[in-house]
């Protein structure tokens, strides 16, 4: 099966040096291709550190630092945006995220912000009262009360800020008519 995947993505390169690079190709790996040895995803990784730029995580990094949201863009298409750049960037560990979250507070409406913050802290406050209410039942030892607790102390992660943002946005929108004019004439 990925052998006629293989073959397949290599009869789409047919002018210059990429119909030069598959057929090369084709002849060092036939064998491995021919007996559906050689792994797609090492496919793809060659097909890439062939064709791929280089700067491509730069330019991505670059896009993220300045993206902005417009007051028309939804949060759900607005984030399918920052998702491609992020991935291109190479951003998708949870140290990037507190560098992430802090940089779209500031590109999005600060409308959302502030309502995505609210909804943070309330399930925050929520998951400690719940903690401490487990743990005076006795149904929660005092040690994974307090672990508990303490992750209720972690900063917002970019999948849950998100997460919240999308799920804000249409009630952000229709308490202000979804432009800045009408939000500050709501403050």
């Amino acid at each position: 099966y990925i052998a006629y995947k293989i073959v397949a993505a290599l009869s789409f390169l047919t002018e210059g040096d990429a119909d030069h690079w598959a057929t090369n190709y084709y002849d060092l790996h036939a064998s491995a291709i021919q007996n559906d040895l050689l792994p797609w995803s090492k496919f793809l990784a060659d097909l890439d550190k062939q064709f791929k730029d280089p700067r491509e995580g730069d330019y991505a990094r670059q896009a993220l630092l300045a993206i902005t949201m417009p007051n028309s863009q939804t949060a759900l298409s607005f984030f399918i945006k920052v998702d491609e750049l992020r991935t291109k960037a190479d951003w998708l560990d949870r140290k990037h995220d507190r560098t992430l979250v802090e940089l779209l507070q500031r590109r999005m409406n600060p409308d959302l912000v502030q309502a995505v913050a609210g909804a943070y802290e309330a399930k925050r406050q929520s998951n400690i009262q719940l903690a401490n209410i487990l743990e005076a039942a006795k149904t929660w030892t005092h040690e994974i009360a307090e672990a508990a607790r303490a992750d209720a102390d972690v900063p917002i992660s970019y999948l849950e800020y998100r997460r919240l943002c999308i799920e804000q946005d249409p009630y952000v929108r229709r308490h202000t008519g979804g432009t800045p004019a009408k939000a500050e004439s709501l403050r």
